[in-house]
């Protein structure tokens, strides 16, 4: 059954899951990667931040995530600041790039690793990891090392550890970006299936213009030099989303909106 514009933003909190208040990031050197960054992303959004290389997208999420710090400005996660949700693990996860899984550890050692690290017994760590390996379709090679999964099976996993600990936030950087089309059609439907399931927020950085589009609720443009936020577009296509939605007339024109954003 078909979940149209209203009916997500029904499912969307009042509560602010994201907030910067004119951040700004200064490399050493005096490049500025961000100036002035104003965003608001609520509870159970799935937002895309997008833009061409070098615009701060990912430094955005890295700044979200408290991997790195702001200049200036502020920035509050889930009613914190960055510091003190650091202190509630489990909350916030990252998805990188690079499925960065541990080589010498199982599939299922490294979905069960943020359980570990929180202090969760083995018994239950061991049966949240199958269930969420279950989940995204890779029960099968739950003793199986990195090495031997291809990469988007590789990514699954990274997926996979993200989500174990149930976070309210999830943030991921250009996670498909390496796969082949074929793959990466797969994980959208995987991602937007677990995104609709634990009713998470999620922030997505991607350059790829049908990808932000076709995931996303609403789609952040940003550019560069500095790397601010130019304005953004709201998808008003229904969940769940279809591939034969490419040929509807409204969802053309939003990527044709964004890509003449990206031009200009």
């Amino acid at each position: 059954m078909a979940i149209n514009v209203s009916e997500v933003s029904s499912m969307i909190g009042q509560r602010v899951a994201v907030s910067l208040r004119d951040v700004s990031k200064q490399y050493t050197g005096g490049t500025w990667a961000l100036q002035g960054v104003n965003m608001t992303v609520r509870e159970g959004e799935f937002i895309s931040l997008l833009g061409p290389s070098g615009c701060g997208k990912s430094t955005v999420l890295r700044t979200v995530a408290g991997l790195q710090t702001a200049t200036a400005g502020s920035v509050e996660i889930l009613g914190s600041s960055v510091n003190a949700i650091k202190e509630r693990p489990g909350e916030i996860a990252f998805v990188f790039q690079e499925p960065t899984l541990m080589p010498w550890r199982s599939v299922l050692a490294n979905v069960g690793l943020p359980l570990e690290l929180m202090g969760v017994p083995r018994v239950e760590r061991r049966e949240r990891s199958l269930q969420m390996l279950e989940m995204v379709g890779l029960q099968s090679v739950a003793n199986k090392l990195p090495r031997q999964l291809s990469g988007g099976m590789k990514m699954r996993v990274s997926i996979a550890r993200a989500l174990v600990s149930k976070p309210k936030l999830l943030m991921l950087d250009e996670p498909f970006a390496a796969l082949d089309e074929i793959t990466r059609q797969r994980l959208h439907e995987e991602l937007l299936k677990l995104w609709e399931r634990f009713g998470m927020t999620v922030l997505f950085v991607t350059h790829n213009v049908f990808e932000a589009v076709y995931l996303s609720s609403r789609v952040i443009v940003m550019q560069s030099n500095p790397g601010r936020i130019r304005t953004e577009l709201k998808v008003s296509a229904a969940y769940p989303r279809k591939r034969d939605m490419l040929s509807d007339s409204e969802f053309s024109s939003t990527i044709a909106q964004a890509i003449k954003l990206l031009e200009e």
